[in-house]
């Protein structure tokens, strides 16, 4: 009999995921039926390949993806026999406007339909895989982690290629610090994935629906990654209810505490996902400071172990006043809940010097007992240069705004 985590396993690894290459695997010699900035034959992928080959699975939405597109042309400019190809699944007329002004000596294969990109089953974004001649993986990890040093040593190891001075730096491998260790973390930020892309989100709910309580009591074993899954979990299912029915957020108390994701052999709501389980059983309406004595058996066997306030600037809850979406790791969590509260702090803090007064976000101040109460506010805001450090300002609290705001996705790196 299969033990629950390795059930765990199989049953996430769904069409695509079990297409997906690791290191050692060949990839086969696939189609690439359209391919932009490249003036050859470039019907199949070995013959766009070179000695060695960056193959990075890119998007135009993803910044960190972006970002390191200069490196990766400066990497190209250093070693003439490397190969660096973009593969993106979104529209060509997209691709081509972006391609527009920009010096990318890139080719990008133009995988509209994603059944491409499917068969290399990325686990998050940005993600890259290298190959040898033969098409062969060295390593699966993201752009702006490669360096000269592991290119050269690649290089070396290829036939017919003279041995340079140097070993290669070890390359960082599928667990960086934008993909996730645990297969049901990856799972949430698919489901995420999916949503953001318009892409059915039925498969993931059936996904979810078929997971028990010991499968999920395995896999999510740390801090981190019971909250990444949860943030996950919240934001996509809140986009899925409010795409499908926007008269929803009409009755907004019934919106948050109807019980409709079905998880784990549970029915949850958005309430038992935020405040019993990644606020660990915290009572909603106490600013923080009450728990639930009695959370049942699933909220004591997922919640988290230490409330991290900082979910509160990461959990979207499809209103204009909710911190952006974003996909979370639990491998780069600590980095990414910093990213996210600096960044909804320093766009929605305000401090009147004269009067010594400070406004905050709505939800700082109904939660403030998960940031130690004023006394901790004030700390944060020191903490964050937000206010002059020799001060003790007063507190106020600025209203939240409730219109409707879906596909508010994050657009700066996190």
């Amino acid at each position: 009999m299969l033990r629950p985590l390795v059930f765990a396993l199989l049953l996430l690894c769904g069409p695509a995921a079990a297409q997906g290459f690791r290191p050692g695997d060949v990839v086969p010699d696939l189609p690439t039926p359209r391919v932009l900035n490249h003036s050859g034959r470039a019907a199949t992928l070995a013959e766009l390949r070179g000695r060695i080959t960056i193959l990075d699975l890119f998007g135009t939405w993803c910044v960190p993806c972006v970002r390191a597109l200069p490196h990766l042309r400066s990497l190209q400019a250093q070693f003439p026999e490397l190969k660096v190809l973009l593969l993106s699944s979104e529209p060509e007329a997209k691709l081509r406007a972006f391609l527009q002004g920009r010096d990318l000596p890139f080719p990008v294969i133009v995988d509209a339909g994603g059944s491409l990109t499917a068969r290399f089953a990325p686990p998050a974004y940005p993600y890259t895989l290298v190959l040898d001649a033969r098409g062969a993986v060295l390593a699966a990890t993201d752009a702006a982690a490669l360096t000269p040093e592991a290119i050269r040593g690649w290089l070396a190891a290829q036939p017919g290629t003279a041995v340079s001075s140097g070993s290669p730096a070890p390359m960082p491998a599928a667990g960086n610090h934008t993909t996730p260790s645990s297969a049901l973390v990856r799972l949430s930020q698919e489901f995420a994935y999916a949503v953001k892309t318009g892409d059915p989100a039925a498969p993931f709910l059936d996904r979810l629906r078929a997971l028990d309580l010991p499968t999920l009591r395995d896999s999510l074993r740390t801090n981190a990654e019971k909250t990444a899954f949860w943030i996950n979990v919240y934001n996509a299912y809140t986009q899925v209810l409010l795409h499908g029915d926007p008269s929803l957020y009409q009755s907004r108390g019934r919106f948050f505490s109807a019980r409709r994701l079905e998880l784990g052999g549970e029915r949850l709501s958005l309430d038992d996902i935020e405040h019993g389980l990644l606020r660990r059983s915290r009572i909603k309406w106490s600013h923080g400071y009450l728990r639930n004595p009695f959370p049942g058996a699933f909220k004591k066997a997922l919640r988290v172990d230490t409330v991290d306030p900082r979910v509160h600037f990461a959990l979207n809850c499809g209103a204009k006043s909710c911190p952006p979406i974003a996909f979370y790791s639990d491998t780069g969590l600590d980095r990414q809940l910093e990213l996210a509260a600096n960044n909804y702090l320093s766009t929605s803090v305000s401090y009147d010097a004269a009067q010594n007064v400070a406004t905050l976000p709505a939800i700082l101040g109904w939660f403030r007992g998960d940031f130690g109460g004023k006394d901790g506010l004030r700390r944060l805001l020191h903490e964050k240069g937000l206010v002059p450090p020799n001060k003790k300002p007063r507190l106020r609290f600025g209203r939240y705004d409730w219109q409707l705001f879906l596909d508010n996705y994050k657009t700066d790196p996190i």
